[in-house]
């Protein structure tokens, strides 16, 4: 995996460095422009992320949030999927609240494979409040995603409250080529993504190493994944899916972006696509052919090159492959007046 970090900038563009959804984030000047974000992702949908960009709303401090949905449809009562959508934020909001209310202790290897049971009903039990659905839940490593969440400083009541305060996420338009649905927070800074069963088992079998590159590169530029579940619903139609961390600014409208993968075999997105789909990610030659750059100073490209080859040598020691680095510009020029999340 390649990206082009050059010494000359981006006109009108201003771009800057970040670890992920918390943590330190590096300026980097330019003129007039806005974030660049980038992500390296792997087989079975595991993502390298970094964030080009400064912001003040990190996890730990969030937003003022002006409205419930930034970008994609609005998936409330009546949405072919909000059966789906109630149960999976039931069930977050009930497993995270009991975890996070029994005292902290060390982790123990069992932690990596636990799964939790909740039967969720419209009567309610001694384990659960009444639901307006029947269905149950899974909570899987519930221990080892509470200290990962901990370790990015999202705090709990803060994290249900973005995904929980409204009951109400905004679904992107309909499945891509891995079959998944992507859902976002009502502040845009999660994102539900649902997953493939073998995806789920893939993540659990390389969840304790996963854990350990976290905890040992807390500037890590991986994707943050903050939860793993599953539903079953009537029928036993079971869903997988995670939470993670999104690597773009909740404030910011991303005007370009461009997933990028060191080759420049295939990697085109034509101008005709392009046109009809505005928002399309843009894809290596497309970066060439325009010339973008990145100007990133001494230190700061040092650093950057280091993490990145640190997460690569943790996916090509799991044998994940096919990942990418993920680019958004925000022209500052414009600001958010175009409107592009609503």
């Amino acid at each position: 995996m390649s990206a082009s970090l050059p010494s000359s900038p981006v006109r009108s563009k201003t771009t800057f460095l970040d670890g992920g959804e918390s943590g330190h984030q590096l300026g980097v000047n330019g003129h007039g422009g806005g974030p660049a974000s980038g992500r390296t992702g792997g087989r079975r949908n595991n993502s390298d992320n970094v964030v080009l960009e400064r912001r003040a709303d990190h996890l730990g401090h969030r937003p003022k949030v002006e409205k419930e949905v930034l970008v994609g449809t609005p998936v409330k009562e009546g949405h072919v999927n909000y059966m789906l959508m109630y149960d999976m934020l039931t069930g977050i909001r009930i497993s995270v609240s009991r975890c996070t209310a029994k005292p902290e202790r060390e982790l123990m290897g069992l932690d990596f494979k636990a799964a939790h049971k909740l039967a969720f009903d419209v009567t309610g039990n001694e384990l659960t409040p009444s639901s307006k659905y029947d269905f149950k839940f899974k909570d899987y490593a519930p221990w080892v995603f509470r200290l990962i969440r901990q370790v990015y400083h999202v705090d709990p009541a803060d994290y249900l409250l973005s995904l929980t305060g409204k009951y109400v996420l905004s679904e992107l338009g309909s499945p891509g080529k891995s079959g998944s649905f992507f859902y976002y927070s009502q502040d845009y800074r999660f994102i539900i993504k649902t997953i493939h069963h073998s995806e789920h088992k893939f993540m659990m079998h390389i969840l304790q190493r996963y854990y350990e590159h976290i905890k040992n590169n807390r500037e890590t530029l991986l994707c943050r994944i903050f939860g793993l579940h599953r539903v079953k619903l009537p029928g036993n139609r079971k869903i997988h899916f995670v939470v993670m961390g999104n690597v773009f600014p909740s404030g910011k409208d991303i005007h370009e972006s461009y997933d990028l993968k060191g080759s420049l075999v295939g990697r085109y997105i034509d101008a005709a696509e392009e046109e009809k789909n505005p928002r399309v990610t843009l894809k290596d030659m497309n970066w060439v052919g325009r010339q973008r750059k990145l100007q990133l100073g001494p230190q700061k490209r040092a650093a950057f090159v280091d993490q990145l080859e640190k997460d690569v040598s943790f996916l090509v020691s799991q044998k994940i492959m096919d990942y990418s680095l993920l680019i958004g510009c925000h022209d500052m020029s414009r600001g958010n007046r175009d409107n592009i999340r609503d």
